[in-house]
């Protein structure tokens, strides 16, 4: 593997949201601006105001609050409540005022952090009483609770002190969508019950379709409920902008691009032509989030190292979409290998597509797909990889380039991730070849794990992949080749009563060798015919 190849594939990925506006590729830049803008002007204020931002998983919230503190301050003090790290409801309570605290250091603020203390000794029981219809009347509602009306006294004190810090707040609290329901509620009614200091507010962050599921669970179900119980509570609901696609390809592309070789001929497609077809013909609705598409991205990166260079990386990534999105349609290709492989397509008369395709309806069908289109879409993605699908359904498809999950020599490696039993690697010979044409390795030093391998299997597929790869070596065949074929031979005799031998298949590799250099055709000669002296090397003749 070279060294680019392998530094693309060990480059770790995680799910860490971004914290560079420069490293932004979604062009959210003029909402990131006009969120910024509107929280300084509310901060501004006297009142309390709760914004959220909502967006679905892996959509990058998290990444656009990590480049909103920075654009806030120092004008505005933010702290970040993470309500998932606590456990139950006391905890939650507890991480909530220690956060806000953290507007307000040690020392410069005594009496804030004083007046901090009283209200969440006293909240507690509160909390239990705050009801889920709304309203404004929270001082109502504590003086019946305390009735000497400390609650509003300690209140109005914070407050006071508040103001007097000339403190301008924000609280952000990210996922809230991963808490269980009652963690919820008492998250939001610990909102709602402090959210009347002066010059302090919310910003909540959520998929507003999986928190409005989790609330409506501890409401009997009831999302209508759950909707207004979240319209009371946030006065400023903003949805991050989706990322255009464009922009996720972008992501997607400049990931794999290390690894896809963009050379190209006028008769055929380079390996990132055709993932780019594929991309666009079959992933790009699918990976709809810049989580999404890192995820992707990341898994094929990974495996793809255990395939090293012995896989079509373009072939490669398409089925590593396949195992991911359709995981039941991936285990039955193996299943189906009888019908897909073969390099070359034959097109079925137009009378005989409408029962291939009929047939191969039938067999995604069983795989568990009921919808009649993505039946068709998984179709025409499968035959976009394997030819002689698309031959038996009137459809093109490529089949150029080298180690294709086509091509019955190589099929198996994209399922095992590995060599499978009873292969060889492609990269070895390569290498072996490479090494004999440079006169590295001895023409007359047996090569016994390839080209002189020990069992007659292993060592016909190596004579194979060795007469194929002649022709794609850099290495150009010259006579250190052909000596190491011809003493090769001489040690491995033709036997013309099999209908195919290691021996044979030598015989074809050498006259390739000798076609491919006709130059040096009398030299070659020569030198065989002293490898073999007057000795008998043909058995069966």
């Amino acid at each position: 593997m070279n060294d680019h190849l392998q530094q693309a594939l060990i480059e770790p990925w995680t799910d860490a949201p971004l914290r560079n506006p420069k490293d932004d590729l979604l062009g959210r830049q003029p909402f990131l601006s006009m969120v910024a803008d509107l929280l300084k002007n509310l901060t501004n204020s006297n009142d309390s105001s709760v914004v959220a931002l909502t967006g679905p998983w892996g959509s990058g919230k998290s990444t656009l609050l990590n480049f909103l503190r920075p654009a806030l301050r120092p004008q505005v003090k933010v702290v970040t409540f993470s309500p998932w790290s606590a456990e139950g409801s006391t905890e939650i309570q507890r991480e909530f005022f220690a956060s806000f605290l953290e507007a307000f250091p040690k020392g410069s603020h005594r009496k804030v952090r004083k007046n901090v203390k009283t209200i969440m000794r006293r909240s507690s029981p509160l909390l239990k009483s705050v009801p889920w219809g709304l309203g404004n009347g929270v001082a109502e509602l504590v003086k019946e609770t305390l009735p000497e009306e400390s609650w509003d006294s300690a209140f109005q004190r914070l407050s006071d002190a508040i103001n007097e810090a000339g403190s301008r707040v924000l609280v952000i609290i990210d996922d809230i969508d991963r808490l269980q329901p009652d963690e919820i509620m008492t998250l939001m009614k610990m909102v709602r019950l402090t959210g009347r200091f002066p010059r302090t507010n919310y910003l909540l962050s959520y998929d507003h379709n999986s928190l409005v599921e989790i609330l409506a669970a501890g409401l009997r179900g009831k999302t209508e409920t759950a909707n207004a119980f979240l319209e009371k509570i946030v006065q400023y609901p903003l949805s991050l902008p989706p990322a255009q696609q464009t922009h996720l390809q972008r992501i997607v592309f400049d990931e794999v691009r290390s690894i896809l070789t963009d050379t190209t001929s006028p008769f055929t497609l380079s390996p990132f032509q055709r993932f780019q077809a594929f991309y666009t013909d079959h992933m790009w609705d699918h990976l709809t989030t810049p989580r999404a598409c890192r995820r992707y991205c990341a898994q094929a990166k990974t495996y793809l190292a255990l395939a090293e260079n012995e896989v079509d990386p373009a072939d490669f990534l398409a089925i590593t979409f396949l195992r991911l999105h359709h995981p039941r349609i991936y285990a039955q290709i193996p299943k189906w290998r009888g019908r897909l492989i073969g390099m070359k397509k034959v097109v079925a008369p137009v009378q005989d597509r409408p029962k291939a395709q009929a047939e191969w309806d039938e067999l995604i069908s069983e795989s568990g797909y009921t919808s009649k289109t993505e039946i068709l879409a998984l179709g025409r993605a499968i035959s976009d990889l394997f030819p002689r699908m698309a031959g038996e359904l009137g459809r093109s498809a490529d089949s150029s380039g080298k180690f294709r999950a086509c091509d019955p020599a190589y099929f198996d490696r994209y399922f095992t991730f590995s060599l499978p039993f009873g292969d060889i690697s492609d990269q070895l010979i390569l290498t072996q070849i490479d090494s004999l044409s440079k006169g590295v390795t001895p023409a007359g030093q047996p090569l016994i794990d390839t080209f002189d391998h020990p069992n007659i299997d292993i060592r016909m597929l190596a004579v194979q992949k060795g007469n194929l790869h002649s022709d794609w070596s850099s290495a150009v065949p010259n006579m250190n080749l052909v000596k190491f074929v011809a003493r090769s031979l001489a040690r491995d005799p033709v036997q013309f009563d099999l209908p195919i031998s290691p021996g044979m298949q030598k015989v074809g590799w050498l006259a390739r060798l000798l076609d491919a250099n006709l130059e040096n055709h009398g030299e070659h000669v020569s030198f065989i015919v002293d490898s073999f002296g007057g000795s008998s090397w043909l058995v069966g003749k």
